[in-house]
């Protein structure tokens, strides 16, 4: 069994990882092809890639609702109700993506007020406004597409989500080519927009051929949209959460440094993404396995694959904290020539390496739970630790002295704490017995 199970998880998990860095080199993307444009382009994506991931939070709620029940079904036989779940849950994030777009657009001007406050930023947060407005309103395309990767995850393909972001990264570093030096920052987001598009419409076309059908196809007896969400809401509120408090601490202690800390969550942040992938990536495969094993009513083979996955996810985190340390200048440099801005991002990356571990550790247990159902006891320890690095931030950089070393540690103290609460959830074993 235990070979197996190994198969099973790297069959599925090298191309979700390989998929999830691809689909985070749009950031990376972006601040590559923006660097000409001025450091004050280069902070305003970055704070408007941080609110994005609030967005984005609403596609993941579908998502994971759609993926943890559609893989239950597949693990018992169901495959029809499967299907069936699948199609209403890409219809259900492209009207969550419409309403988003409504909400975001009658709200933005007062947003980026909010985020870069004044007078001598007006540049900058005209540019956070420009990109923003792109993003939200192609949220139906971007929140669907965040629906169908976890369905291909639920049926155990993780080499089409692949291709297409594969797909969706070149075109978009294309577009951002031809399109930034013409529209500057509009044309990143239109970039964005567009290449996902793309993807969207091709997916949609290899779902028919798996036998999923039109997601207009409202037959079967697929999950109730009530149930989606509510196995999804925690792990949107949790994203949501993080993101926010990303922002409330922008608009609070970050912006006494300048555009050149606000590019820390551009630069700094997406490489370290990048690495996170590799966490996330195996984490969702084996989200999807937990549900098929459990489905299987197989609990012996769930606690084997959960154990092989904290392991292999702890040496990611050991490898990558090491990467961090030697090489961070090195990949700092790729993306932006300003010396004060390199020097801000090489110092984030020093202190993020030491959070590797953790994140890396609770990732693992997080998705074991997830992949159960269980995302309500994730989401309080998740939401409890980000809302504690506002005032802890605040307190290390400003009360205390420490600058922007002190945003870092209190992003470090609390991922340390989210690792031991997801970590006593996941010796529970409680997670074992969840119904979906």
């Amino acid at each position: 069994m235990p070979h197996a199970i190994k198969v099973d998880l790297y069959r599925l998990a090298w191309p979700a990882v390989l998929a999830m860095v691809v689909h985070h080199l749009f950031r990376i993307n972006d601040q590559f092809f923006i660097a000409p444009v001025g450091i004050e382009a280069q902070a305003a994506v970055a704070v408007g890639s941080m609110v994005s991931i609030s967005l984005l939070a609403f596609g993941e709620m579908v998502g994971v609702g759609t993926m943890a029940i559609s893989a239950r079904r597949f693990g018992e036989g169901n495959v029809a109700a499967g299907h069936a779940t699948i199609r209403r849950g890409v219809r259900l994030g492209m009207f969550v993506g419409v309403v988003l777009a409504v909400a975001v657009l009658s709200g933005l001007p007062w947003l980026c007020e909010q985020l870069i406050p004044g007078a001598e930023n007006e540049l900058e947060r005209q540019y956070c406004t420009d990109y923003l407005s792109w993003i939200a309103g192609g949220m139906v395309v971007i929140a669907a597409v965040q629906v169908i990767d976890q369905s291909f995850l639920a049926m155990r393909d993780s080499r089409t989500p692949l291709v297409m972001q594969c797909l969706a990264v070149a075109t978009n570093a294309l577009l951002n080519w031809l399109l930034v030096p013409i529209l500057e920052v509009k044309g990143v987001a239109i970039a964005t927009v567009a290449s996902r598009a793309i993807a969207m419409v091709l997916s949609l076309w290899v779902f028919k051929l798996k036998g999923v059908g039109s997601i207009f196809d409202a037959s079967g007896i697929g999950a109730p949209v009530s149930r989606i969400l509510r196995i999804g809401f925690p792990t949107c509120i949790a994203v949501g959460i993080y993101s926010l408090v990303y922002q409330v601490i922008v608009a609070t202690t970050i912006k006494e440094f300048g555009p050149a800390a606000r590019s820390a969550l551009g630069i700094g942040f997406g490489i370290e993404t990048i690495f996170y992938c590799l966490y996330w990536g195996l984490g969702t495969a084996v989200a999807s396995l937990v549900g098929r094993y459990l489905g299987e009513g197989n609990l012996e083979k769930t606690l084997a694959l959960t154990r092989l996955a904290v392991r292999v996810n702890l040496l990611l985190g050991l490898l990558i904290c090491g990467t961090f340390l030697v090489g961070g200048e090195a990949m700092v440099r790729i993306l932006s020539g300003d010396e004060t801005v390199i020097a801000v991002n090489v110092e984030y990356l020093f202190f993020m390496a030491f959070a590797q571990p953790f994140q890396a550790l609770q990732v693992s247990f997080d998705h074991a739970l997830i992949g159960a159902g269980r995302t309500l006891p994730v989401m309080i320890g998740s939401v409890l630790m980000n809302c504690l690095r506002i005032p802890l931030a605040s307190a290390l950089a400003l009360t205390w002295g420490l600058a922007l070393p002190g945003v870092w540690w209190a992003i470090n103290a609390t991922t340390l704490g989210k690792c031991i609460w997801s970590f006593v959830l996941y010796r529970s074993r409680r997670w074992l017995h969840t119904r979906v």
